[in-house]
């Protein structure tokens, strides 16, 4: 997972079309995503959210399937119409419930 972040950086351009807001099926990857992409997704989520770039988070985070992550953020940003709106057509586990709440 190193190796390959390293490689991509923030420059990598299927990570800039999702930071930009062209989400794809792969989300940021070009193939298969491998096993540790939601790891790594994680991880730049958190910088994205301390950095205050909140368009690319809700992006990136939609992107990869990070549903509570996304979910959370919109609400965070006060965008509670949207939370509850995506919610009802992309939640799927009780833990994503417990975290919009």
């Amino acid at each position: 997972m190193s190796l390959e972040a390293l490689r991509q950086g923030w420059t990598d351009p299927p990570l800039l079309r999702i930071l930009g807001g062209e989400i794809s099926e792969l989300g940021s990857w070009e193939e298969d995503a491998p096993d540790y992409a939601d790891d790594l997704a994680l991880i730049r989520l958190r910088i994205l959210d301390r950095q205050a770039r909140y368009d690319e988070y809700l992006h990136l985070a939609e992107a990869e399937g990070q549903t509570q992550c996304y979910l959370t953020m919109l609400a965070q940003l006060g965008q509670i119409a949207e939370a509850v709106s995506a919610a009802q057509t992309n939640m799927s586990v009780m833990e994503e419930a417990f975290a919009l709440a």
